[in-house]
């Protein structure tokens, strides 16, 4: 689910970058006020969660009277990403050997809208659940980021510097925390990577850096060589500048 935070921005959780230890920091620092809609919503299905989701979640926005809507627009928001190839790896270390654990919850519309593409890209050799996955939605790490980061979202951080990038979005918007507390909060949902380590067929490793080179571009990663994206890749990035971080998305309401 998104959260919002007593000092007014909301944090919106991708899955695999972290975003459970975040979460655990902000309810763990009594940073939190509330969730808003389903776990890994993205900002539109936030905002629209009473038509979309259950009575139970509908009747909790009730609970926050008829400005919950304004105050998510207005609210500063910030989320987290990964290196594509790493946020594939990760999803690999999650679900490869246990499959079922993903499965299982095909119908539950509380569980993020994108299952079903994993579900059916499930294999327990990693370059064919890659290359499954891309089959059916090429670039689909960098497509998955573009659904949660819009022009609406003041600030992005990276997976690779976590604790620094949410002290960052904690600061731009003037939360009160303690940065002791935080930097020393312990790691959390470590996948047991139980189909052993992935690693990438050198062939396949350019094919996905190329469908996901707009995502490389966009959020700040550099690219191993010069890859103009494949077509059917996300367009989100075209005329971004390949030498500005993630962190450079940063805007103040």
């Amino acid at each position: 689910m998104a959260l919002m935070l007593k000092c007014g921005a909301v944090f919106l959780h991708v899955p695999k970058t972290g975003g459970s230890w975040v979460t655990e920091v902000l309810q763990g620092c009594d940073l939190v006020a509330y969730e808003v809609g389903a776990k890994h919503g993205y900002l539109d299905q936030v905002l629209e969660y009473p038509k979309i989701f259950s009575q139970q979640n509908f009747k909790r926005c009730l609970k926050r009277g008829p400005f919950w809507h304004q105050e998510v627009m207005q609210a500063f928001k910030f989320g987290i990403v990964r290196h594509p190839l790493k946020w594939y790896e990760s999803w690999f270390k999650y679900l490869g050997g246990r499959w079922e654990i993903h499965t299982q919850n095909r119908n539950n519309c509380h569980k993020w809208s994108m299952n079903l593409l994993i579900e059916e890209s499930a294999d327990d050799d990693f370059n064919a659940f890659v290359r499954k996955l891309n089959e059916r939605c090429p670039g689909f790490a960098t497509r998955c980021f573009d659904r949660y980061f819009g022009p609406e979202v003041n600030f992005v951080g990276r997976c690779e510097n976590l604790v620094d990038d949410l002290i960052s979005a904690l600061d731009l918007c003037n939360a009160s925390y303690d940065e002791d507390r935080i930097r020393n909060w312990p790691r959390v949902n470590e996948s047991p990577c139980l189909a052993g380590k992935p690693k990438w067929d050198p062939e396949l490793k350019v094919l996905v850096e190329r469908l996901e080179a707009p995502g490389f571009i966009k959020y700040g990663y550099e690219l191993e060589r010069f890859l103009p994206p494949l077509p059917g890749a996300s367009p989100a990035a075209a005329g971004a500048n390949g030498s500005t971080a993630a962190q450079s998305l940063a805007t103040t309401n």
